[in-house]
């Protein structure tokens, strides 16, 4: 018998009531990045992409240096090390 697909929660812990793009900033530089083939198929099932091509770039930078300096001030060294990777990403766009 085949194995059933993985169904997981992201970030339950940031759950709030904002645009689905900031979610999506934190999917590109983790999920994504690990699987050229996640991103489509994300979207394929999600429907239409959200993303704003002019706000792309500054939700990017927004969402890296939100999550360095929360990571700095809890003292999450591995997590503040993915919020420099995202501003570095952000800034080489």
């Amino acid at each position: 018998m085949p194995a059933s697909p993985c169904v997981g929660i992201i970030d339950f812990g940031r759950a709030d009531l904002r645009p689905a793009v900031s979610d999506f900033a934190r999917l590109a530089v983790q999920q994504f990045t690990t699987d050229p083939a996640l991103e489509p198929a994300f979207f394929a099932g999600y429907g239409s992409d959200p993303r704003d091509p002019a706000a792309w770039h500054r939700i990017q930078l927004r969402e890296a240096i939100n999550t360095t300096v929360w990571a700095h001030q809890v003292g999450d060294k591995p997590f503040e090390a993915q919020g420099h990777r995202m501003l570095a990403a952000a800034l080489r766009e």
